[in-house]
C-alpha cells in the first residue's frame, strides 16, 4: 500500500475534501463537551453553570437535523470560541484572547467573571432556538438581546433600538416569551415581520436554497460585540433582503453551470449572508474567522459580479477551515524578510498573510470564469468581461504568487497549499492563452446604471490588461516590490516573474 507524503495529504484537503468544511462545528460540539465535563467535576458551581448543565441536556435530547441546524449556525462557533477563552480565564487563570476582549469591550464588561456569567446566559438564544425547531416549550432566566438580535438556526431576530428586551423562553404554542424593559411580553411567531409591542420588532429573514441547504439573508446575525468590521451590515434592513433575491437566485445559478463543485460546498456549508446599501459605510466584502459559514456584500445589482463576489468570500471561509487544523506561516526574526508586500488589488501594502488569503481564493475566481469561457454559454459583453477578469486575474495572481514565493515564512504545510495554488494556477493560464486571452485584452468594467461596457482611457481607446496593471503597480507598489523580484529573484520563480517584467 502506498503511504501518502504530508504534501499530497495537505493538497488533498483544499479544494473540495467535505471533511475540512465540518471542523469548526466539530469544535463548536467539542467546546460543549468540554465545558460540561469542566462544570460537573467542579467542587462548586455559580447558578448561570448550573442553568448551563441543565439546557445542554436539554438541547442534546433533540434529533440530529435540527441540532445540527442550530449549532452549526456561524454565531455557535463564536459563541463557542469565546465560552473557551472566558472559562480558561475563570477557571485556569488563563489569558484571554485579543478576540474575547473586543468582544467584553464591545459589552462593556470588564471582569471576566461577569463576562463569562453573561456568556453562558447567551447560550439561551440557541436553546430558544431548539425549541422553535423541536416545536416544545422551554424557559430560562432572562437572558439580555444585544438588539438587533438572531435566534440562531432560525430566520427570526428581534429589534428594538429603545428598549432593553431580554428572552425568558418558548411558549408550548410556539411564542417567544420576552420582557421588554420589565414587562412580560407573548411574541407569537409568523411568517412575516411584525411588531409585538411599542417598538419591539420580530423579522422574518428570507431564504434561498442552494443545493441540499439553504442561505438565509439576515442582516442581524453580524451585530456581534466585538467583531467591528462585519457588524456595519448589522443596520441594513432584513425586510430589504428580499429585493435581493433574484439576482442571488441567479447568481447560484451561474456557479452552478461553471463550477458545481464550489456550489454544492456552498449549499453546504454557507448559511447566513447579508447585503447593505452600495452607499453604506464599512467594509465592502468580507467574511470573519470567527463566523464560519456567514459573509457580507454591498448591493448586488448584477449576477455576474456577484458570483466573483461569492466564490471569492466562500473560499476564504474554506481557507479560514483549513486554517483551524494548521498554520499557514511561521515565526521567524528574519531581518531580511520583507514585512509588507505589493497587492494587485488594493491600495495600501499588505502583510504576507493578506497575499496568501488573495491567492488562495482569486485562484478559484480565476478558474471559474475559464470555466464560464470553456462552456461556450457567453456570448457578447458578458464574454468579454468574462475574459477581461481572467486576463486581470492571471496578472494579478502571478504578481502575488511571485512575492509568496520569494519571501514567504511558510510552515511546510503552507509552503504545500502556496505551491498547489501555483500549480492550479499554471494550468489555468495555459487554457486561457488557448482561449486568446492575453496581455493585450480589453478591459471591461460594470456600470449600475449602464451595465458592462468597455474600459476607454482619455482618448477613447480600449484600456488593456497589461494597461490596468502597469497603472496599478506605478501608483500603489510604494516598495517597489515587483521591481525587486524582477531584479534580484527573476530565475526563482520566472514562471511568474515573467508576467511581472511585462509589467514593469
Amino acid at each position: 500500500m502506498a503511504v501518502q507524503t504530508e504534501s499530497e495529504a495537505v493538497s488533498g484537503l483544499l479544494w473540495n475534501d467535505e471533511s475540512v468544511l465540518r471542523w469548526k462545528h466539530e469544535k463548536t460540539v467539542g467546546v460543549l463537551m468540554a465545558l460540561r465535563k469542566l462544570f460537573e467535576s467542579a467542587a462548586e458551581r455559580t447558578d448561570r453553570e448550573v442553568e448551563f448543565l441543565h439546557l445542554l441536556d436539554w438541547c442534546e435530547q433533540a434529533a440530529k437535523n435540527p441540532f445540527e441546524e442550530v449549532f452549526c449556525h456561524p454565531r455557535a462557533y463564536h459563541w463557542a470560541r469565546v465560552a473557551f477563552d472566558l472559562v480558561a480565564a475563570v477557571h485556569r487563570g488563563a489569558t484571554i484572547s485579543n478576540g474575547t476582549a473586543e468582544y467584553l469591550q464591545g459589552l462593556r464588561i470588564a471582569d471576566s467573571d461577569v463576562g463569562l456569567a453573561y456568556h453562558l446566559n447567551q447560550f439561551n438564544l440557541f436553546v430558544a432556538a431548539l425549541a422553535l425547531h423541536r416545536e416544545e416549550a422551554v424557559s430560562f432566566s432572562p437572558t439580555p438581546l444585544h438588539t438587533p438580535d438572531v435566534l440562531p438556526g432560525t430566520d427570526y431576530s428581534i429589534s428594538n433600538p429603545a428598549r432593553q428586551v431580554q428572552l425568558c423562553g418558548v411558549h408550548a404554542d410556539g411564542a417567544l416569551g420576552l420582557l421588554v424593559d420589565g414587562d412580560h411580553v407573548k411574541c407569537p411567531m409568523g411568517e412575516r415581520s411584525l411588531s409585538t409591542t411599542g417598538e419591539t420588532t420580530l423579522h422574518v429573514a428570507p431564504r434561498v436554497v442552494c443545493g441540499d441547504g439553504a442561505i438565509t439573508l439576515q442582516p442581524h446575525a453580524f451585530n456581534v460585540p466585538g467583531l467591528k468590521d462585519i457588524r456595519s451590515v448589522a443596520s441594513a434592513s432584513v425586510e430589504d433582503q428580499s429585493n435581493v433575491v433574484p439576482v442571488l437566485e441567479h447568481t447560484l445559478e451561474l456557479i452552478r453551470a461553471f463550477d458545481p463543485e464550489t456550489y454544492r460546498q456552498i449549499g453546504s456549508y454557507m448559511r447566513v449572508i447579508a447585503f447593505k446599501p452600495s452607499g453604506a459605510g464599512g467594509v465592502f466584502n468580507t467574511s470573519c474567522s470567527r463566523l464560519p459559514g456567514a459573509s457580507i456584500f454591498t448591493a448586488a445589482g448584477n449576477a455576474m459580479m456577484l458570483a466573483d463576489d461569492l466564490i471569492h468570500e466562500f473560499y476564504h471561509n474554506r481557507l479560514f477551515a483549513l486554517e483551524e487544523k494548521f498554520a499557514f506561516l511561521s515565526d521567524d526574526s528574519d531581518q531580511a524578510r520583507p514585512t509588507t508586500f505589493y497587492s494587485p488589488w488594493r491600495e495600501d501594502p499588505r502583510p504576507i498573510y493578506g497575499l496568501f488569503h488573495a491567492a488562495f481564493v482569486f485562484q478559484r475566481v480565476h478558474g471559474f470564469w475559464i470555466a464560464a469561457l470553456e462552456s461556450g454559454q457567453l456570448t457578447g459583453i458578458d464574454q468579454a468581461y468574462a475574459k477581461s477578469r481572467v486576463a486581470k486575474l492571471g496578472f494579478q495572481l502571478q504578481t502575488t504568487l511571485a512575492q509568496l514565493l520569494c519571501w514567504g515564512n511558510f510552515t511546510t504545510k503552507g509552503r504545500v497549499i502556496c505551491e498547489a495554488v501555483g500549480e492550479s494556477l499554471r494550468r489555468g493560464l495555459v487554457v486561457a492563452k488557448s482561449l486568446g486571452i492575453d496581455d493585450d485584452t480589453p478591459m471591461v468594467h460594470f456600470d449600475p446604471q449602464a451595465g458592462f461596457g468597455f474600459s476607454l482611457n482619455d482618448t477613447g481607446q480600449a484600456i488593456r490588461a497589461k494597461d490596468e496593471l502597469t497603472s496599478h503597480i506605478c501608483q500603489y507598489d510604494v516598495n517597489r516590490r515587483t521591481e525587486q523580484v524582477v531584479k534580484d529573484h527573476f530565475e526563482q520563480v520566472v514562471d511568474f516573474a515573467s508576467a511581472m517584467a511585462i509589467l514593469i
